[in-house]
């Protein structure tokens, strides 16, 4: 009886644990995150993720003795390909934990780690980097298991930086700044981007999204004395896009919510004010609200250096106009609500 208990409780336990770790393979991921700053020469300033099947494959490796690791992504075209490679300093085998001051691998003196993230014909001549390695699990025969790090690299001393993370056969969720490359969220420097439906019917009726590698982003000051400013997209074959945002008269436009926006310039004294001009026309009689979430000036000219900001307005046909502004803005556009912060 106590024999036959106890395999009962032996093979309850193996159930368990060959579930979970079934549900923790389920749970892996094998894919890349790079988020490129502008006027990084290796991402070209894109933000992107290349995930195993639907972009391309991957391949991990050993470096001298688990000193490090070597994966390859191939897209699938051939001219897009990424190289990264890890290794830590003085010949010790690489173990989680966090890397500093990585020089460029393989020229980097042996008392520092290496690091180079190379790719679709462009490299740095020399690198300056960091990474930590989160997970780093071997089979038995010596292969890599499952492999997890984040990394930073510029090009030269004074490059402008690649973010990135790699998960290989790993369940570790990506870092906040590449979690919203998954969110369905557009992360872009300079963007306009509108989604418009129907209140009565919830039916979207148009989509819009611009960059400026699409067209020309031109701000100019309110034509009658408000603060604020007259965004005018230029998109050539698609049209060319008016966006009017002005603080309430007398008050200085800045970094809040704004309230109950009238169509602008025939808007209150006390309300701001807003209007919209699109390829098709104007939007009748607007009434929303918008909110700047980023918002500086030079302070000399008085230009606009940074801008972020939602908006949403309604006309009396009961259509809604959501949309998003950013201008030399990090801050992520989410495409499902784009009013939404």
């Amino acid at each position: 009886m106590l024999s036959n208990l106890f395999k009962f409780f032996v093979l309850s336990f193996l159930s368990i644990t060959f579930v979970n770790a079934e549900q923790a393979n389920n749970n892996a991921v094998t894919a890349l995150y790079l988020v490129s700053s502008p006027g990084d020469y290796i991402g070209q300033g894109e933000s992107n993720i290349y995930r195993q099947g639907e972009e391309g494959s991957f391949s991990i490796e050993c470096l001298n003795q688990n000193q490090g690791v070597t994966l390859t992504f191939n897209g699938l075209e051939s001219s897009n390909w990424w190289r990264i490679s890890f290794i830590s300093a003085n010949n010790e085998p690489m173990q989680t934990g966090i890397y500093k001051n990585a020089r460029r691998y393989p020229f980097q003196e042996p008392t520092q780690p290496g690091f180079t993230f190379s790719g679709s014909g462009r490299g740095c001549n020399t690198s300056f980097s960091e990474f930590e390695i989160l997970e780093l699990e071997y089979n038995p025969d010596g292969s890599i298991e499952s492999f997890a790090a984040t990394f930073i690299q510029r090009c030269e001393k004074n490059g402008t930086p690649l973010f990135g993370s790699i998960r290989y056969n790993s369940s570790i969720a990506p870092e906040a700044r590449f979690a919203n490359l998954s969110q369905n969220s557009a992360i872009m420097e300079t963007v306009l981007y509108l989604k418009k439906y129907n209140l009565n019917t919830d039916e979207e009726t148009q989509t819009t999204l611009l960059s400026d590698k699409e067209g020309t982003f031109a701000f100019k000051t309110l034509p009658y004395g408000e603060d604020g400013f007259e965004l005018v997209v230029d998109a050539g074959d698609k049209g060319q896009w008016v966006l009017d945002f002005s603080a309430p008269l007398g008050k200085h436009f800045k970094k809040k919510h704004y309230p109950n926006a009238e169509r602008y310039p025939f808007n209150s004294v006390d309300v701001a004010g807003i209007d919209i001009l699109s390829p098709s026309g104007g939007f009748s009689r607007p009434k929303g609200e918008f909110k700047v979430q980023e918002f500086s000036r030079s302070k000399k000219s008085y230009k606009i250096k940074t801008l972020s900001l939602n908006f949403k307005v309604q006309n009396q046909n009961g259509e809604i106009l959501e949309g998003a502004i950013r201008y030399k803005s990090e801050i992520p556009v989410n495409l499902d609500q784009p009013y939404t912060d």
